[in-house]
């Protein structure tokens, strides 16, 4: 904000990409433009559902004013104090404890959902952590599939054929 003095700012990840013109997520009539996202989740008994509401730290936009610059310390000094290693906890225990600052929030089209999840999306989400994870859960599947074929699916009269065939499912995941 020091940086561009009265200006808007727009706080936004590397891996976002846009679709579009952003002007318009500059015009919030509050100090701070946020993503909130709420769910219904399902605890394990039946009966027990819970509302999670949690903030999206992808997109957010500070207008020239007081209170972005109060909800941006208090962010930042959230961080600083923070056990969890995550900004955007952080960031709702800072709205949390904000309530003279003015919050807006930011219309789903420019709130960087995941590629693909918001048809008309000016602002998306292509992040390389979610692809490495996709491909790591694949070759975790790869692997048990393996295991399965080998071990399970195999006779199991003779417990060194078991142990052969468990030397080359550990030597093919190495």
């Amino acid at each position: 904000m020091d940086a561009y003095p009265g200006k808007t700012v727009v706080l936004m990840d590397v891996d976002c990409r846009l679709r579009g013109d952003i002007e318009p997520v500059t015009q919030i009539d509050g100090d701070v433009g946020i993503v909130v996202i709420a769910r219904n989740v399902r605890r394990r008994r039946r009966w027990a559902h819970w509302l999670s509401v949690e903030c999206n730290s992808r997109v957010v936009v500070f207008r020239p004013t007081e209170g972005a610059r109060a909800f941006a310390q208090t962010w930042a000094d959230t961080i600083e104090r923070s056990t969890v290693n995550h900004d955007e906890h952080s960031m709702a225990w800072a709205y949390l404890s904000s309530p003279g600052i003015h919050f807006d929030y930011i219309d789903q089209r420019f709130s960087a959902r995941e590629i693909g999840q918001i048809a008309d999306a000016l602002i998306e989400h292509d992040s390389a952590h979610d692809e490495a994870r996709r491909a790591s859960r694949g070759r975790f599947k790869t692997l048990l599939r393996e295991f399965e074929r080998r071990v399970l699916r195999t006779g199991r009269t003779r417990q060194s054929r078991l142990k052969g065939e468990m030397s080359v499912l550990v030597k093919a995941s190495a």
